[in-house]
């Protein structure tokens, strides 16, 4: 049985081994102790010790509660499954997230007991982890698909596999999966009734409601939110070329790509980022009721220039 004792100056761990002296340790009570065994961090009690009951000893509330953190102490900080895994040896860690496997419990030998241990994996944004679940949290009711709140794991390393383990002071709870928000560039869009697609960087297609995007552009009238996602796509001008000679030129923008060569010019596209381009005005027509972005600015006439198309 493990207990904190107090007294007027500070407090340390004492740890009774004789269960038949269990009793005497009771919350709030007052004992003196003779014959215990000092160890580093407090001390202990075995069948050798007396315990004396004596007089009430005022402690200090701050005192009392630093005993209290010594036996209950709070869970370990929450670190992404990133920082968990680069955490010092024998530093617990608390970690959050989805489980996304889980193997079969199986039984070893720890000091000659039959002890159950399961493995889970948990992700997060940052990482994926092995989780080994010792003695009861091997049956705990978790799955696949739940995100949960592992508090008090350590590192385990074995076999150059740096993982995650359970110990004494784990709790295991389930809980709700926080929203993510993860930001994607639109390449183009397109209106289509009551609901608006956009064409992604990563060539996916999202649809959404109308309504939403007007709310995110609430300085631009609905007939032009085509055309203000299309000119909102930047592409860098990076080298004009005039025969041999080059101009230093200012970021321009792309509108349209390959038509309405007045906006900006015209891209033929090709697999890399890299795109040939034939401008054919000396700046880029600036349209009203159209939010442009601040890289958006003149640029030098030219028959062929490089230009970097970002987004897709």
């Amino acid at each position: 049985m493990d207990t904190a004792r107090a007294f007027t100056s500070g407090i340390h761990l004492c740890v009774v081994y004789d269960q038949t002296k269990f009793p005497r340790f009771k919350e709030g009570s007052s004992v003196i102790l003779r014959n215990v065994i000092k160890k580093p961090d407090g001390v202990a009690v075995t069948s050798n010790t007396k315990v004396f009951p004596c007089a009430e000893v005022s402690v200090p509330e701050h005192i009392v509660n630093q005993a209290k953190n010594l036996l209950h102490p709070p869970p370990a900080p929450t670190k992404t499954v990133s920082e968990a895994l680069n955490s010092p040896p024998k530093e617990r860690v608390s970690i959050k997230g989805t489980i996304t496997q889980e193997e079969a419990t199986r039984q070893v030998f720890v000091r000659e007991e039959r002890v159950n241990v399961k493995n889970i994996y948990i992700e997060d944004a940052t990482s994926k982890c092995k989780v080994a679940l010792w003695r009861s949290f091997a049956e705990k009711d978790i799955r696949p698909g739940d995100y949960v709140h592992i508090t008090d794991v350590v590192i385990n390393t074995f076999r150059n596999e740096v993982s995650l383990t359970t110990t004494s002071k784990t709790k295991i709870t389930k809980t709700d999966c926080p929203p993510e928000v993860k930001v994607k560039q639109a390449v183009s869009g397109c209106v289509d009734g009551e609901n608006m697609t956009f064409l992604l960087e990563d060539d996916t297609i999202l649809t959404m409601p109308l309504e939403l995007v007007e709310v995110a552009l609430p300085n631009v009238e609905k007939e032009e939110i085509e055309i203000n996602v299309a000119i909102n796509k930047p592409a860098y001008q990076q080298y004009p070329v005039r025969g041999e000679e080059r101009y230093e030129a200012g970021k321009a923008v792309d509108g349209r790509k390959s038509d309405l060569s007045s906006w900006g010019g015209q891209c033929t596209a090709s697999e890399s980022y890299k795109r040939t381009a034939t401008w054919t005005t000396t700046n880029n027509e600036r349209l009203p009721g159209v939010t442009y972005p601040d890289e958006y600015s003149d640029y030098v006439t030219s028959n062929l220039c490089e230009v970097e198309v970002y987004g897709e």
